[in-house]
């Protein structure tokens, strides 16, 4: 199956509930004159306007399609359906309710919680951004302070998903190691040595 596009998975959803996304090119606010690129501004709206977001880009095409990626994260938080469709079109926009829900689950707030019971820096570097504006991939590295692990890296189709993909393979080195006190350094560990 070839992959669809954020606009083609929100148009086939709100056509199966007699409903369509209405698309609308935004007016540049405070266009940089300095600046040779062009950003678009595109805001989606469905469900005659009770969903509603904005997005840009630096083609038409783009804004639009982080305008659809916006919109089926948006439906997603109060839909279950959106959540399954985008399950089988193997896209992963970040639901923002599970966060909310279940915070013990957050994993990007259970790593920071480690990191200030032990004074300990976490630092996430976006190292490659690569594909198409509708399938781009995110590539995070997460290096962590004083501690005796290599940095990890993680590719996901968001930087977020890959962010929290790196906290989760942290967490997860750090439990298999037991105790936390057994991975910090006493010295001071300088970048160059990751």
């Amino acid at each position: 199956m070839a992959n669809k596009t954020p606009r083609i998975i929100l148009l086939e959803y709100l056509a199966r509930v007699d409903e369509k996304p209405i698309y609308t090119e935004l007016p540049q606010m405070f266009p940089d004159p300095l600046s040779t690129k062009s950003v678009f501004h595109y805001e989606v709206s469905a469900y005659d306007g009770q969903y509603n977001v904005k997005a840009t880009g630096q083609t038409r095409k783009e804004a639009k399609h982080e305008a659809a990626k916006k919109m089926l994260s948006q439906l997603a938080t109060d839909k279950m359906d959106v959540r399954k469709l985008l399950e089988e079109n193997n896209f992963d926009i970040m639901v923002q309710k599970s966060f909310a829900v279940d915070p013990e689950k957050n994993v990007l707030n259970k790593l920071n919680a480690i990191c200030l019971m032990n004074n300990i820096g976490a630092k996430f570097i976006l190292i490659k951004e690569a594909g198409e504006a509708h399938n781009k991939l995110y590539t995070m590295r997460c290096e962590v302070e004083n501690l005796k692990v290599p940095p990890i890296e993680a590719t996901k189709r968001s930087m977020k998903g890959a962010k929290i993909a790196c906290a989760k393979k942290l967490l997860e080195l750090i439990e298999d190691r037991k105790q936390l006190k057994l991975l910090v350094d006493t010295q001071t560990v300088t970048s160059s040595s990751f």
